[in-house]
């Protein structure tokens, strides 16, 4: 990575083998923005079989909307990085405004490198690489929330 950061990346170039134990799991709510449907439905489902329950929105202004109706409900917030009306950076920052210690997921098919002096608060953010597999959605949870809740 040349930023220096330790995100995690996304596709790590090992293949998703089909089942196997996950790497995290937890409770708590989810919210997920991201402007393709199956890609959102992906990973909807990815996050239940977290033990997560998990609302799926269209865009950044509709996760941004949700977040600001109750910012107490949400435990962790995935956000594509490029969607319509308000993308992903954007709707970090207004999110992080509501709630400074909300851990945030971007993801995005571009290169993290793109992130650049755009999001200066890192604290509690992963990266994740499009296309990627339920273990590197895990990986990138566990590194947002720490360690599992439970069995």
């Amino acid at each position: 990575m040349s930023n220096g950061t330790n995100l995690p990346h996304g596709n790590s170039g090992e293949p998703d083998s089909g089942p196997r134990p996950f790497a995290w799991h937890g409770v708590g709510e989810a919210l997920v923005a991201d402007d393709e449907p199956a890609v959102r439905l992906v990973t909807v489902r990815a996050l239940q079989r977290l033990g997560l329950t998990v609302t799926g929105v269209e865009d950044g202004e509709a996760a941004v909307t949700l977040f600001r109706a109750d910012v107490t409900r949400w435990r962790i917030v995935l956000l594509d990085l490029t969607m319509p009306r308000l993308g992903g950076i954007e709707a970090l920052v207004a999110i992080r405004e509501l709630r400074a210690d909300v851990p945030v997921v971007l993801s995005s098919g571009y290169a993290e490198d793109e992130l650049g002096s755009r999001v200066r608060d890192r604290d509690r953010l992963a990266f994740l690489q499009k296309p990627f597999t339920v273990r590197t959605l895990s990986e990138a949870v566990l590194q947002v929330l720490g360690p599992p809740d439970g069995p």
